[in-house]
């Protein structure tokens, strides 16, 4: 448990949402990414024409 001398501060809090949005936003869009190459390689599949 992190304990703390001095209170939190609204831009704390707000700089702890912002970072934890951009964690976020990265997971998904490296899983899109990733998921979009998947589904590439099915379509070509079976459309005949394997990689």
């Amino acid at each position: 448990m992190m304990v703390r001398k001095k209170s939190l501060t609204v831009e704390d809090f707000t700089n702890l949402l912002e970072t934890m949005r951009m964690s976020h936003e990265k997971f998904f869009a490296e899983n899109r990414t990733s998921w979009d190459t998947h589904l590439d390689r099915l379509g070509d599949y079976l459309n005949g024409n394997p990689q």
